[in-house]
């Protein structure tokens, strides 16, 4: 099994961790998955073992006008799609599985026909998620989610709104099904039987971007700060917009009670999450929505913004509270009914922890199976 995400670790987002969680249940089921990535950041190493899974890193350049950029795509290009097909002859995968529509998926679509072995992809809302529009940007991007849209043998989105988005916008020929994202239940399990309870607080995580909407959880936590019994937030991510972010609780006369606590490993993650009274999750845009999933997996309860894929899974007032997207006024009222209604916490935090027992990677990845088997026999 070749798993071929967009971006991997060190590099930390939900792609990456989601093919790590992937690739480690499927070596427990007796797979020999190996992952192979951009060599981005640049100074990776091109070849490691990471948690015991093989992890191989190409220099997957894409074309560009500027001209610094023409001459290294000519020469790192042919070299890197050479190795690309050295590596899938000797490992010999049964299927090569792409995460994401970066250069990753270029590569794996410009060379599909040389590639014997046939080839899932998995879409992760490329078309509305992306901080950084790359589709609109780039044309070898754009041309490479149609290509494989068009030839995987098979493809799969998180939610049934990343489906629609994809059928709307693009030619979608490969057969498709609808697999949910997954959590892995021992993460929270473990952080749980920690007794090292600290003050109080409310918990938002998430890159640092628009589109996650930590500017909405300050103006919400800024007017609901004096009904939430002396409960601080905390904010852990980082991102472009930490300034920016940083500034607006400074002017929401927040310091002191909020802490961003930047980029966190996944041990401490699940350690703030299960820790918190309340999680914050008001996103303006997202595919699945993992970060609240795992919220339910740590037993807190949670507001989250219905958008995307959220309501999928999330249901109000028996798994989260939903509110409308963009709205710090609804998102500072659910916090307050939130924290002070203990039979509402025990409701939502029952209903979350069976929601996330649905959608443990036991549960998901014999359904990947399914998907590889069928298309290796094909």
């Amino acid at each position: 099994m070749l798993l071929v995400p967009s971006a991997y670790y060190p590099h930390v987002g939900g792609i990456e961790e989601m093919t790590r969680r992937l690739a480690l249940e499927l070596q427990r089921r007796g797979h020999r998955p190996m992952i192979l990535t951009n060599r981005w950041p640049s100074r990776t190493l091109p070849k490691q073992t990471m948690d015991g899974l093989p992890v191989r890193r190409l220099r997957l350049a894409l074309p560009a006008r500027r001209t610094g950029a023409v001459a290294r795509f000519a020469v790192v290009a042919p070299r890197s799609a050479a190795a690309l097909l050295r590596l899938t002859s000797t490992f010999a995968p049964h299927v090569v599985h792409v995460h994401g529509a970066g250069p990753n998926a270029v590569y794996v679509a410009a060379l599909r026909r040389l590639i014997r072995a046939p080839i899932v992809f998995s879409a992760h809302g490329e078309l509305r998620n992306d901080a950084h529009s790359s589709l609109e940007r780039s044309r070898p991007l754009r041309w490479a989610l149609q290509t494989l849209l068009r030839d995987a043998a098979a493809v799969t989105t998180p939610s049934r709104v990343v489906l629609e988005e994809l059928r709307e916008q693009l030619e979608l020929l490969a057969p498709v099904t609808v697999l949910p994202n997954a959590v892995d239940l021992s993460e929270f399990e473990t952080a749980r039987r920690r007794d090292d309870r600290v003050d109080p607080y409310i918990f938002s995580a998430g890159r640092l971007v628009h589109q996650k909407g930590v500017d909405l959880v300050l103006r919400a936590y800024a007017q609901a700060r004096q009904s939430l019994g002396g409960r601080r937030l905390v904010v852990a991510g980082d991102g472009p917009e930490r300034a920016a972010l940083t500034r607006l609780a400074a002017e929401l006369g927040l310091d002191g009670d909020v802490s961003f606590a930047g980029a966190v490993g996944r041990e401490r993650l699940a350690e703030l999450m299960c820790g918190a009274d309340a999680f914050a999750f008001p996103s303006r845009q997202e595919a699945f929505g993992i970060a609240l999933l795992e919220a339910m997996a740590a037993g807190t309860p949670a507001v989250a913004a219905r958008v995307g894929g959220i309501p999928e899974f999330a249901r109000d007032g028996d798994n989260a509270l939903l509110v409308g997207p963009e709205d710090a006024d609804g998102l500072a009222a659910a916090l307050v009914r939130l924290t002070g209604d203990p039979e509402l916490r025990e409701r939502l935090v029952a209903g979350g922890r069976a929601q996330a027992e649905q959608l443990s990677w036991s549960r998901v990845v014999p359904l990947y199976e399914e998907i590889y088997q069928r298309v290796a026999h094909a």
